[in-house]
């Protein structure tokens, strides 16, 4: 009588292989979950660069329109004190720069602080500058400034506030600026270590999926064997029962 040496069992093996694979899901979920994480933020970075441009323009456009207002109301003192006409020039170049700013574009139409700026430009030039420099025009030159032209000077001066505008824009560009730095952090030096986890997971699967595969061989091979040693029982036992 023939005695075959029995199979090992398979159910370590096959123990073996659910883990791995529970594990492999495991590891694959966390990989696809630091992926939608790190795909999350740098798309808010990417959206925080994009709006930080626009509001570094809109800034340097405010810069230059509130310089250009204030360079009126420096140039009508000037010319006020020394009658010179060089200076109302000045004064209608700025005052034309400011409405230019404000339509060179759609987002210059839409500034409110832009457009507030040309309303209290147009406002300041027709009831304010414009009465005066007619007056001081008709001062002849060496003449001293009349008394009454300049307490009008004095009462009635409107201030187009571009201090208080400056104050705002800069404010303004600050707060996008800190966006900016916000979304900055979140992909900062701690990034990195964020990354080097996902390489890990990503070794961490290829190594359990390595050693899934190796349990479903060895599934594959007691199973063979265990068939093997069936068809060797049905081919000896008639020669058994022969003996």
């Amino acid at each position: 009588m023939t005695v075959h040496a029995l199979p090992s069992s398979p159910r370590r093996p096959a123990v073996m292989a659910r883990l791995f694979a529970f594990v492999l899901l495991l590891l694959a979920l966390a990989v696809a979950a630091g992926f939608a994480w790190t795909a999350y933020h740098l798309h808010q970075l990417q959206g925080a660069i994009a709006n930080h441009g626009a509001a570094l323009r809109q800034f340097q456009v405010r810069q230059e329109a509130i310089f250009a207002a204030d360079s009126m109301d420096t140039a009508l003192l000037r010319f006020m004190l020394d009658g010179n006409t060089a200076n109302t020039e000045l004064i209608r170049l700025n005052k034309e720069l400011v409405e230019r700013l404000a339509q060179q574009d759609d987002a210059a139409k839409n500034d409110k602080m832009l457009q507030d700026l040309v309303a209290k430009e147009q406002q300041w030039y027709s009831q304010f500058a414009q009465p005066l420099i007619e007056q001081r025009k008709q001062v002849q030159a060496g003449q001293g400034l009349p008394e009454d032209l300049l307490n009008r000077y004095r009462t009635t001066k409107k201030d187009l506030g571009t201090f208080d505008l400056e104050m705002a824009a800069q404010a303004a560009y600050q707060r996008d600026t800190q966006g900016l730095l916000q979304a900055q952090e979140h992909l900062g030096p701690g990034a990195w270590l964020r990354y080097a986890a996902v390489a890990l997971a990503l070794i961490a699967i290829f190594a359990v999926a390595l050693g899934t595969f190796r349990n479903i061989g060895r599934l594959h091979r007691v199973a063979k064997g265990e068939g093997e040693v069936e068809e060797d029982d049905e081919d000896t036992g008639p020669e058994g029962e022969g003996h």
